[in-house]
């Protein structure tokens, strides 16, 4: 996830709130032979579209690529923890 996140920066998940063009995505996978859902192959990126039939990210080497919705299990929005905490933070 890098030069995005720095390692062992911790990152939350927002199942809450879709994800806006711009911010950075984990997507699940659909796994036919998993039953749980986080146990699936996941996608780091940052999403430049949403069509009707495909998610697009596009991955910090500047390369993108398409994924069909009928493959998504679920996507997640990213946040850092300065937004999950807003002014808590020390």
């Amino acid at each position: 996830m890098r030069p995005r996140f720095n390692p062992g920066e911790i990152v939350f998940t927002d199942g809450r709130k879709p994800a806006s063009i711009g911010e950075d995505v984990l997507v699940f996978i659909k796994d036919h032979q998993e039953s749980d859902s986080y146990k699936h192959p996941s996608i780091f990126g940052r999403l430049t579209d949403a069509q009707q039939e495909f998610l697009v990210l596009e991955q910090y080497s500047g390369t993108s690529f398409s994924i069909p919705l009928s493959q998504v299990d679920v996507s997640r929005r990213v946040m850092h923890a300065e937004e999950l905490l807003g002014n808590v933070l020390i």
